[in-house]
């Protein structure tokens, strides 16, 4: 992984990586981040599932600023046979602000010397101002204020981003409304973070990304903390929105809107039914 000349290369003596080079972090921070939480003003966010997230003052660009630091222990297969988390954020994210899409400015990236899996890892990112999240019934790990409704104006503009990300061939992964951070400026636009599960993939066939695209949709509609159906006109003015923005034609449209509702039992969003009766209705 290469980020290019905006990052310093680090080799410590137990970790390395990437570190934006106006940031100068403590070297306890650098060489024993799971003592992040006594750096003087450090503040416990989450602590949970291998994942400690503090909120932290920190010095860059010869300022005192706000910043998050994600240390990673977690010891799942599945998460530790992924290329290094902190080296995944680092690069998509620099690929979404390249792009114009809203997300954190990481300032470091490092993983454990001599760990082929992805076990200890460590994210350091400047703290997202003057945001809201989008009500959710889940932990607010990001706010800063209160959260924002999902009301026919934020479903409108975040159907349009959406459709905009899609477009550009990034797919979130994990796309819940904790995950959105909203910003009103006049009008509401977005910031995406948690990236561990996002991909950038422009030139996936066609059938792939519509997968992918119906994936994100079904995250976000069911991490909406009230109970919706298809026939709510909030939840149809928001899947009519994100069809018109994203362009598509009739028929990739139509799969990817039935990819959507196969996830609906009785009109409310669940993932209930399996994966061989959802394949078997699709090719009816």
């Amino acid at each position: 992984m290469a980020p290019g000349m905006k990052y310093r290369r680090h080799q410590g003596k137990h970790y390395h990586g990437w570190i934006h080079p106006r940031f100068f972090p403590p070297d306890d921070l650098l060489e024993v981040p799971e003592k992040a939480g006594e750096i003087p003003g450090a503040h416990l966010v989450l602590d949970c599932q291998g994942r400690q997230i503090f909120r932290i003052p920190l010095e860059f660009q010869n300022t005192p600023r706000s910043c998050f630091t994600y240390y990673f222990k977690n010891r799942s297969i599945s998460r530790s046979l992924r290329y290094c988390y902190a080296f995944r954020s680092l690069k998509i994210s620099e690929k979404l602000r390249s792009n114009d899409f809203g997300t954190f400015k990481v300032l470091a990236a490092i993983k454990k010397t001599g760990e082929w899996l992805n076990r200890h890892s460590l994210v350091v990112a400047l703290e997202i101002e003057s945001v809201r999240e989008i009500a959710s019934a889940g932990t607010h790990i990001y706010r800063v204020h209160d959260t924002a409704d999902f009301s026919p104006e934020l479903a409108f503009h975040l159907a349009k981003e959406l459709a905009r990300l899609h477009a550009r061939g990034f797919f979130h992964g994990d796309l819940k409304t904790r995950h959105i951070l909203v910003h009103d400026d006049p009008i509401p636009h977005f910031s995406f973070v948690d990236l561990e599960k996002c991909h950038h993939l422009p030139h996936l066939p066609g059938i792939f990304k519509e997968i992918l695209a119906a994936r994100d949709l079904i995250q976000l509609l069911t991490s909406i903390p009230t109970v919706f159906s298809f026939s709510d006109n909030l939840i149809r003015y928001f899947m009519e929105c994100y069809f018109k923005a994203a362009g598509y034609p009739l028929h990739p449209a139509n799969r990817i809107a039935k990819m959507v509702t196969l996830y609906s039992r009785e009109g409310s969003l669940s993932q209930g039914q399996t994966l061989l009766s959802n394949l078997l209705q699709l090719v009816k």
